[in-house]
C-alpha cells in the first residue's frame, strides 16, 4: 500500500512535491494509511470507535449521545452495512475546539460535513488519509493556517469546500490538481495569497466549479483553465488578479453559465482601449447567465456585438469602470435580461429606446455617467422594472408619463440631471423616489404625496415646485425621510403631517411657508431624529414636545419668526444658538442667545419710557387747553369782579399758582421732545 502511494505521488501524470520536508510528509502520512489499514483488518468498526471518541475529546458542542455503544446511532453518524463509519455530518452541531487528526483513521469514510460549526486551529494533514473521501466541507469555521498539501492524496475527492476561514498561506498546486475526480472547489473568503495554482500541468476534466473570491490572490488567470471545459461557475472577483482579461480562454467553455472577474486590477486589450476581443470570446458561452467585470477600471467601448452574447444573458455588471461611447443598441437582443448596471464609467450619448424591450428588465442603474437626451417613453414596456438609477447625468426633458405603467417599481433615482416640467401624476414607488437637484416645476401631485406604500424616502429638494404642501403626505406612515427643500412652497405645514409616524427626518427648509409648527409635529418625538424649518416665514411658539422628545438630536429653526422661550434642556440640550438664529422673538438660554430675563427687563425699561412720555404729553395738553379756559373766563367777566377775584387771597394765590404751573409746565418739556427722548432710549 505504502508503495502503491509513493508510487502515485511520483507518477508523470500528477504533481511531484518539491521540496524534501513535504515529501517526507507525505512517507509518514503513507505508513500511516498502511498502518491504519492494517489495524481496520483487525477490527475496522473499533478503530472507527476509537478515532470518533478521539474527535469528541477535542471539541465541546452537541454530541451528548456519543458514547452509547452503538456508534452508528451517534448523531451525525453514519454506518454502512459493515458497520464502517462513511459519513460524518454534524453541520451546524455548535462545535468548538479543534479537528482531531485522528479523524484521519475513518479509512472508509466519505463524506465529512464540519460546516457552520467554531472550530479553530489548523486543518490535520491526516485528512490526505482518508482515500475514500468522496466530499470534504469545512465551511464556515475558525479555522487558519495553511492548506494541508497532503489533500492531493484524496483521489475520489469530488467536492473540496473550505470557505468562511482565515486560511493562509498559498493554494498548494498538489492539494487540487492532483484530485483528479475534482468538480467543485470553492475556498472563497479566506486569506489565501499568491497566484491561481493552475500550470499546463493541471488536469481537471471533471471540474465545474472554480469559487476563489474575497481572497488575495495575484497575477494572471492561468491559460491552462482553458482546458476545464467543463466549468459552469467561475467566481474569482474581489481580489487582486491583473493583466488583460482573456481572449482566448472561455470561448472552450459551452456550459459555462457566472462568470465573475469584478473588483481586481484587469484592463482590457490595445493598452487598455478595446473590450471587443474579451466579449467575443464569449459569442461561444451559449449557456452564460451571469457576467461582472466591474471595479476594474476597464476601458474601452461596448462593441454591438455585445447583442450577440448568450440569449441566456440575465445579469451584466460593468460598473465603476472606464467604458466610453453609447451604449448599444444591441442590447435589447437580450431577451431574458434582469439587471443592467453601466454606472460609475464614461458613457455618453442618449439611452437607446431598445433597451427596455427585454420584457423581465428588473434592475436598470446609469447613474454618474454622462449620458444625455430625454428618457425614452418606452421605459413603460418594462413592466418588471423594480430599480431606475439614471442620477448624476445630463438628462434633460420631461419626465415621461409611461413612469406611471411600473406597478412593480421600488426605486426611481433621477437627482441631479435637468429634468423640467410636471412631476407626473401616476408615479408610484415603494422604497426611494428622488428627483432632487432638477429644474421640476408646478405642484406636488397628490398622488406622489400620498404614496403610503413608500419606506425609506421621497426627496423632491432643490428644484423649482410650488404651491401648498398636499394634506395627503399624513398618508405615509412607513416613510424614514422627506425632503422637500429648496424649492418655492407656500402654506402652512399640514397637521395631518402627524400621519407619518416612522419619519426619522425632516427637511422643509427654504421654502416661502407660513403658520405656526402644528402641534401634532408633537405626535413625531418617538421617530424623529432630524428637523429642518430653517428659511422659511414661520411664526408662533415651538412646540414644546419636541424639545421633550427622547431621540431628536439635530433641528434647524434659524431664520424664520418664531417667538417665544427656548430652554437648552431635553433634547435642545444638544443644539446651540445657530439652530435659532433670525428669529428676534426668541429668548432662552442657549449659547449666543438672548437671555429672556434681560430681553423682558429691557421690554420694561421702555415701556415705562413710553408710558412717561404719553402721561406727559397728555398732562400738558390738559393744562394747556386749561389755562386757554381762564383766559377766555376772564375776558367775559366784568372789570369790577375781575379786581375783586384778585383781590380773594387765598384764591388768588391758589388761581395764579395753577396758571403759573401750567405755564412753566408747558415751556419745560414739549410732546416732540419726549418722544424723541423715548426713541432713543429705544435704541
Amino acid at each position: 500500500m505504502a508503495k502503491m502511494l509513493l508510487t502515485g505521488i511520483s507518477s508523470p501524470n500528477l504533481l511531484v512535491i518539491p521540496t524534501m520536508p513535504r515529501f517526507l510528509a507525505l512517507i509518514t502520512i503513507a505508513i500511516a494509511v498502511v498502518c491504519s489499514n492494517h489495524a481496520s483488518a483487525v477490527d475496522p468498526q473499533a478503530s472507527d470507535h476509537t478515532a470518533l471518541l478521539s474527535f469528541k475529546s477535542c471539541v465541546w458542542g452537541n454530541l451528548s449521545d456519543w458514547g452509547s455503544p452503538k456508534m452508528c446511532n451517534w448523531s451525525g453518524v453514519t454506518c454502512d452495512s459493515r458497520g464502517r463509519v462513511i459519513y460524518l455530518l454534524l453541520s451546524n452541531s455548535n462545535l468548538t475546539g479543534v479537528i482531531s487528526p485522528a479523524i484521519g483513521n475513518l479509512s472508509a469514510l466519505r463524506r465529512l460535513d464540519l460546516q457552520s460549526n467554531q472550530l479553530s486551529g489548523s486543518i490535520p494533514p491526516e485528512l490526505g488519509m482518508l482515500s475514500q473521501l468522496e466530499e470534504l466541507n469545512l465551511n464556515i469555521n475558525l479555522l487558519n493556517g495553511p492548506i494541508p498539501e497532503a489533500l492531493g492524496l484524496l483521489k475520489s475527492i469530488a467536492y473540496l469546500s473550505m470557505y468562511g476561514n482565515n486560511l493562509t498561506g498559498s493554494i498548494p498546486e498538489a492539494a487540487v490538481c492532483n484530485c483528479s475526480s475534482l468538480t467543485h472547489i470553492n475556498l472563497r473568503t479566506n486569506s489565501l495569497t499568491g497566484e491561481i495554482p493552475f500550470s499546463a500541468r493541471c488536469r481537471l476534466p471533471y471540474i465545474k466549479k472554480i469559487i476563489l473570491y474575497e481572497n488575495r490572490l495575484v497575477g494572471a488567470i492561468p491559460s491552462s483553465i482553458s482546458n476545464f471545459t467543463s466549468l459552469d461557475w467561475v467566481l474569482l472577483q474581489s481580489n487582486f488578479l491583473g493583466g488583460e482579461l482573456p481572449s482566448q480562454m472561455f470561448n472552450t467553455m459551452p456550459s459555462l453559465k457566472y462568470l465573475y472577474l469584478s473588483n481586481n486590477n484587469f484592463s482590457s486589450d490595445g493598452g487598455n482601449t478595446n473590450l471587443e476581443p474579451f466579449l467575443a470570446s464569449l459569442v461561444n458561452c451559449t449557456s452564460l447567465e451571469e457576467l461582472g467585470v466591474d471595479s476594474n477600471s476597464i476601458g474601452g467601448k461596448i462593441p454591438p456585438m455585445f447583442g450577440n452574447l448568450s440569449t441566456n444573458l440575465t445579469k451584466i455588471y460593468l460598473y465603476d469602470n472606464k467604458i466610453t461611447g453609447a451604449i448599444p443598441h444591441a442590447i435589447g437582443n437580450l431577451p431574458l435580461l434582469t439587471d443592467l448596471c453601466l454606472e460609475d464609467n464614461m458613457l455618453e450619448g442618449p439611452i437607446p429606446s431598445e433597451i427596455f424591450q427585454p420584457r423581465w428588465l428588473t434592475r436598470l442603474v446609469l447613474a454618474n455617467n454622462q449620458i444625455n437626451g430625454e428618457i425614452p417613453k418606452s421605459i413603460g414596456l418594462a413592466q418588471h422594472l423594480n430599480i431606475i438609477h439614471m442620477s448624476y447625468n445630463g438628462l434633460q426633458g420631461t419626465i415621461p408619463g409611461t413612469l406611471s405603467n411600473l406597478t412593480k417599481l421600488g426605486y426611481l433615482v433621477l437627482d441631479h440631471n435637468q429634468l423640467s416640467g410636471a412631476i407626473p401624476p401616476g408615479l408610484s414607488c415603494n422604497m426611494i423616489l428622488d428627483l432632487s437637484y432638477n429644474k421640476l416645476t408646478g405642484q406636488i401631485p397628490t398622488g406622489v404625496a400620498g404614496l403610503s406604500s413608500l419606506q425609506l424616502y421621497l426627496n423632491l429638494s432643490n428644484n423649482l415646485l410650488e404651491g401648498p404642501l398636499p394634506l395627503e403626505f399624513g398618508n405615509m406612515d412607513k416613510i424614514q425621510a422627506l425632503d422637500l427643500s429648496a424649492n418655492k412652497l407656500s402654506g402652512a405645514i399640514p397637521a395631518q403631517i402627524k400621519g407619518c409616524a416612522g419619519v426619522e427626518y425632516v427637511n422643509l427648509s427654504r421654502n416661502f411657508l407660513q403658520g405656526t409648527l402644528p402641534p401634532s409635529i408633537g405626535a413625531l418625538p418617538s421617530s424623529l431624529h432630524v428637523l429642518d424649518v430653517s428659511f422659511n416665514r414661520l411664526t408662533g411658539m415651538i412646540p414644546q414636545s419636541l424639545q421633550a422628545s427622547p431621540v431628536l438630536w439635530f433641528a434647524n429653526f434659524s431664520y424664520n419668526n418664531f417667538t417665544g422661550e427656548v430652554s437648552s434642556e431635553g433634547a435642545f440640550a444638544n443644539l446651540t444658538g445657530d439652530s435659532f438664529l433670525g428669529n428676534p422673538g426668541l429668548c432662552g438660554s442657549m449659547l449666543r442667545m438672548v437671555s429672556c430675563r434681560g430681553k423682558h427687563g429691557h421690554l420694561l425699561y421702555i415701556a415705562i419710557i413710553v408710558v412717561v412720555a404719553i402721561a406727559a404729553g397728555l398732562l400738558a395738553m390738559v393744562c394747556i387747553v386749561d389755562h386757554d379756559l381762564m383766559n377766555s373766563r376772564l375776558r367775559l367777566t366784568p372789570p369790577s369782579i375781575q379786581l375783586s377775584h384778585f383781590r380773594k387771597g387765598p384764591d388768588n394765590a391758589e388761581d395764579m399758582d395753577r396758571s403759573t404751573g401750567v405755564s412753566s409746565m408747558a415751556g419745560q418739556r414739549s410732546p416732540s421732545k419726549s418722544c424723541t427722548r423715548t426713541r432713543s432710549a429705544a435704541r
